[in-house]
């Protein structure tokens, strides 16, 4: 058994250090890492539930559970054993990036297979169309969402995964966060607009969501936009295509070599 087993809530979060393999070695290795990065205990919350026991989410790459950093709450990414990725440096170094222009999680410390985030409040963009939105609220998010696109296009930071944006967006009391950036890269030319105005708008189940409450303009009013926005990612081409959807953009900071207002970075992005 490992030492200071108040560590732990229930048994199952002990054997989630090493999912889905349970390795004692490694599971003995990843408690030291925890304790040295600051994480006092772990703690039973979230809505998905592995092993018997409440997470904040899993996927191919990793598991979130929640714990305690320095009296606060945070989110804790523990890369799995099967997972292809051999660590999460690339994606900490990617969430840093994004951090220093206000979006994402804040990253608070790491290790090569641990993340230590702040722990957000909100559903998933998904869960948070399954009730009846106003257009006013729709238009909000989308604008929120599509600003920040442009803000991470600027950095020459793609997120990789927001042609389904669904689970990948937190929104919390009409603020949204992007999360999730183990797909993420600044070796490829950024298209966060461009897969946002695709995923939100046309061909997927939140399109439907966001046009049964909203007057958009037609994909082939769109395309052009896209297109000249794509071939010239700047505040000009990123004006015009706000402009036609009916959401504000006003750029006068510079980002990364693009224009964007530092009123629209603290209205759009959870700091």
């Amino acid at each position: 058994m490992l030492p200071n087993s108040s560590f732990f809530p229930h048994p199952g979060y002990r054997t989630l250090l090493g999912y889905p393999v349970g390795e004692e070695a490694i599971i003995a290795q990843r408690f030291a890492c925890l304790k040295q990065l600051g994480i006092t205990s772990l703690t039973q919350h979230g809505t998905t539930q592995l092993l018997n026991v409440p997470v904040l989410g899993y996927g191919y790459c990793g598991v979130v559970i929640s714990g305690q950093h320095h009296g606060h709450p945070v989110a804790i990414k523990l890369r799995r054993l099967d997972c292809r990725q051999t660590d999460l440096r690339n994606e900490a170094r990617l969430l840093q990036q994004a951090n220093s222009v206000g979006i994402g999680p804040r990253l608070h410390a790491h290790s090569d297979d641990i993340l230590v985030m702040e722990q957000l409040s909100g559903v998933p963009l998904a869960t948070w169309l399954n009730v009846s939105r106003s257009g006013e609220e729709l238009r909000n998010q989308l604008g929120q969402m599509v600003q920040q696109g442009y803000v991470l296009d600027c950095l020459g930071l793609d997120h990789g995964a927001l042609r389904y944006p669904g689970e990948h967006v937190l929104i919390d009391n009409g603020r949204i966060t992007l999360i999730d950036f183990s797909h993420a890269s600044d070796q490829r030319r950024p298209n966060n607009v461009t897969s946002l105005v695709q995923g939100l708008l046309w061909g997927t189940r939140l399109a439907e969501m966001f046009q049964l409450g909203l007057d958009l303009p037609s994909q082939e009013e769109l395309r052009p936009l896209l297109r000249a926005y794509k071939q010239q990612p700047e505040q000009g081409p990123f004006v015009a295509l706000c402009q036609k959807l009916g959401i504000a953009a006003d750029g006068s900071a510079a980002v990364g070599g693009c224009a964007v207002t530092g009123k629209q970075l603290s209205n759009s992005v959870h700091l």
